[in-house]
């Protein structure tokens, strides 16, 4: 199992470019490689990385 979380601003690569296959993309509006985001971007700091630890969490429950 594959969680692949990526900011969609990420200078090394967009969440669309993934190849298809046996993974879960969790796409971190705004946020660019290193999660970071804009002040201007619809979430805030906290909120963008509260997404994130609420999708790995997830995922991670996902396994048991």
């Amino acid at each position: 199992p594959t969680v692949v979380v990526q900011g969609e601003r990420d200078s090394f690569g967009h969440p669309d470019e993934l190849p298809a296959g046996a993974h879960r993309t969790v796409p971190v509006p705004g946020a660019d490689h290193g999660f970071a985001v804009p002040r201007s971007a619809a979430l805030t700091q906290d909120e963008t990385l509260a997404l994130i630890v609420s999708a790995v969490g997830g995922f991670v429950a996902s396994l048991r």
